[in-house]
């Protein structure tokens, strides 16, 4: 609460000794929730800028392992920040059409494996969005996606979820970019 009544005050100084403090002590999954959404608005958007740009191999360690001391054990997060949050962290696990960065990969894993049922129906939901359907027009990227799809499966419990998952796993990684339009796997979505 200190933290959060420095930032509002402008009282820079008191706010990043709080932020110091909350560092060494493991803290910052404490912030109160609208702190903690805004850092962490900050913190997605670094990782997928570092993602997009020159050396993202290299540049996206610090920032994968700085998101990830935001995040509870429990993978609560804002809702907020739901969507750009599982987003950046799918299409930086998944990689690029030049591989992926092995040395931020474990970050990568550890935060997926903490999604709840809202994330994994949001990774599901993923086969729609551009960004992402791009990046399945690789063969390594499309594995990379199903593989998260699978393990992600067996941790669902919400029948939708599963029969979305059953559905996009069900095909191969050629048909994998366009099943996001198909009127079934909108259905199953959830999505018109």
């Amino acid at each position: 609460m200190k933290y959060a009544t420095f930032a509002a005050n402008a009282d820079i100084p008191k706010r990043d000794a709080a932020r110091e403090f909350l560092v060494a002590v493991n803290g910052l999954t404490y912030l109160p929730p609208d702190t903690l959404a805004l850092e962490l608005h900050e913190k997605i958007q670094n990782l997928f800028n570092a993602h997009l740009g020159m050396n993202n191999f290299y540049n996206e360690v610090p920032h994968a392992k700085i998101l990830a001391t935001y995040i509870p054990e429990t993978g609560v997060i804002p809702d907020a920040v739901r969507s750009p949050y599982v987003k950046t962290l799918v299409m930086c696990r998944i990689g690029n059409g030049y591989g992926l960065s092995w040395d931020a990969r474990p970050y990568y894993d550890r935060l997926i494996a903490r999604f709840r049922e809202f994330e994994i129906l949001e990774v599901a939901r993923l086969v729609t969005d551009s960004d992402v359907v791009s990046r399945l027009q690789f063969h390594n990227c499309a594995e990379n996606y199903l593989a998260i799809c699978r393990e992600l499966r067996t941790r669902t419990a919400n029948e939708r979820t599963a029969a979305a998952l059953d559905h996009i796993l069900g095909v191969s990684t050629r048909q994998l970019p366009n099943i996001g339009r198909t009127p079934d796997t909108r259905r199953l979505l959830g999505l018109p």
